[in-house]
């Protein structure tokens, strides 16, 4: 009699760093509720994270103060998050690993509607 063959964890979960098996190959997460939290999260913080980064690009062509006020409170924000990423066990930097291997335009662009 063989032995039943165990699927081992070939994937981690960036929203609860956990190890799992994929079923198809785009497969990112381990529940379909990690890929909500994961997604919702990441829309806020964009939504707080793109007025300044837009401060910031203006600010290229003049306005060095507001610059230097929206890149600070940039780094301010991503440092927080980051933290609190950290504590959580979340890791984002999977998600972008898989994206930058494929292409980040093939990963994001596709879905984008203008």
């Amino acid at each position: 009699m063989t032995a039943p063959r165990i699927a081992m964890p070939n994937r981690v979960c960036p929203e609860c760093g956990a190890g799992f098996v994929a079923h198809h190959g785009r497969q990112r997460f381990c529940q379909s509720a990690h890929q909500t939290a994961f997604h919702g999260r990441n829309k806020q913080r964009g939504q707080v994270l793109l007025p300044l980064a837009q401060v910031f690009r203006m600010g290229k062509r003049g306005k060095t103060v507001d610059r230097a006020f929206a890149f600070g409170e940039m780094c301010r924000l991503l440092d927080m998050w980051n933290a609190e990423d950290k504590d959580a066990g979340r890791r984002p930097e999977l998600v972008v690993t898989v994206k930058r291997r494929k292409g980040w335009t093939a990963a994001d662009m596709s879905t984008w509607r203008g």
